[in-house]
């Protein structure tokens, strides 16, 4: 995981699903974003690639956060236009120093 000057260098919108109800009575599910967090995006490649497949087929991207307590399998990762749905969230350390989002990227919606 990188570290140190610059290594969290992208600003990422943390967004989690809520439904609204239409005016039909049903319900309708739309993204609101929760809080603002600097990272660090990057794609996963060989070993580390690997690794993350073990875990949760079909992630490609890896996202270093600071430790966020709050952070869920559920939630998305907005990074500029990119939608990144969190797949799996971890605490690689084991001191909530960081955590990892392993992700994969919303493509053609």
């Amino acid at each position: 995981m990188a570290r140190g000057a610059g290594a969290r260098r992208h600003r990422l919108q943390i967004q989690r699903a809520t439904s609204v109800r239409n005016q039909h009575g049903g319900s309708t599910s739309t993204w609101t974003t929760n809080r603002f967090r600097w990272g660090n995006v990057r794609e996963l490649e060989g070993r580390e690639f690997e690794e993350a497949q073990k875990v949760v087929a079909e992630v490609n991207i890896a996202v270093d956060l600071p430790y966020d307590s709050a952070m869920v399998a559920t939630e998305r990762i907005l990074f500029g236009t990119r939608k990144l749905n969190v797949e799996a969230v971890t605490n690689p350390d084991g001191r909530k120093i960081a955590t990892l989002a392993l992700c994969r990227e919303e493509v053609g919606k």
